[in-house]
């Protein structure tokens, strides 16, 4: 009994140890998944916070980026403005130089000091009372980037008058512009059509043995002012054959300016995709003989009508 006594005893605490041990492996095994939980938890938080930095570093670099980005855009608009507005000033001058060269000068001085000699005193004043008319309007219109068409069309007809007075043969002149343009409202650039009315006097109609005729016709289309000049005249290539190379040097130069200028045009108008052009042609007679020159210019309309 004794035996059997002890043994139970023994039997006793070896159940109690195993309870004991399995309850340390237990503890062991939930510290081991605790700190496997936080061991985990603290690399998700390691984790997020790597990436919460990334996306921060990140924001700010494409910041950073879109700011200098603007920076430059804002620079190069700056820049392109300023050398836009050069282009402009250039571009205005030599045309202002063009419409006032000393040759058209001293032909409209030299007609005065005709008219004296020839005792027409009344002519003379009224000659001298358009041309001082006309270099007014030619200064004050310069001021400007554009002007209304009907202030433009003033200049465009004292310089006609004043061109006819002095050729051999006078020519006339007819001006059509559309009834829906109201004049006042629509503007363009200042004596933008001048250079093509200048050629057709002095390179079509000074070499007709008749009066000649420039017909102006002005209408809108679309987004656009279309303007067309044309002459009675010779014709491009009987003018080419029998002109003087000064003249003809002239002549393209009066061109030139005209294209600088709408390129001026076009570069503003670039946002609003409008083109200003222009386009000569030659005209022939039903017999095939040189009867004259066309000019279609386009403008963009710009003004209320």
């Amino acid at each position: 009994k004794k035996i059997e006594a002890e043994a139970d005893k023994e039997k006793m605490l070896s159940e109690s140890d195993k309870k004991l041990a399995l309850k340390e492996f237990e503890r062991k095994q939930d510290v081991a998944e605790a700190d496997k939980k936080i061991s985990l938890s603290n690399s998700k938080l390691e984790k997020e916070k790597l990436i919460r930095n990334s996306i921060i570093g990140g924001s700010a670099s494409l910041a950073f980026i879109g700011f200098l980005g603007f920076v430059n855009f804002r620079n190069k608009r700056k820049r392109e403005k300023a050398e836009l507005s050069q282009q402009i000033s250039e571009t205005e001058m030599k045309a202002l130089r063009s419409q006032m060269n000393p040759h058209f000068i001293f032909n409209a001085l030299q007609s005065i000091h005709t008219f004296l000699l020839s005792k027409k005193p009344e002519e003379a004043g009224e000659y001298l009372l358009k041309f001082s008319k006309l270099m007014r309007l030619i200064l004050e219109n310069s001021l400007h980037a554009e002007v209304p068409l009907n202030k433009d069309i003033e200049a465009l007809e004292l310089y006609m008058k004043l061109e006819s007075l002095r050729l051999h043969y006078p020519f006339s002149y007819q001006l059509d512009i559309d009834k829906e343009i109201q004049t006042e409202n629509i503007t363009i650039p200042p004596l933008i059509l001048q250079p093509f009315i200048e050629n057709a006097i002095w390179h079509g109609l000074q070499y007709k043995p008749s009066p000649g005729l420039i017909d102006i016709k002005i209408k809108k289309q679309d987004d656009y002012i279309i303007c067309r000049v044309q002459d009675n005249g010779m014709g491009r290539a009987f003018v080419k054959q029998n002109q003087a190379e000064s003249s003809e040097n002239k002549k393209s130069l009066g061109l030139q300016i005209t294209n600088e200028r709408l390129a001026v045009i076009n570069k503003i108008n670039k946002i609003n995709n409008t083109n200003a052009s222009f386009e000569l042609t030659d005209l022939f007679d039903s017999d095939n003989k040189p009867s004259g020159t066309l000019v279609t210019l386009k403008l963009p309309c710009n003004g209320n009508d």
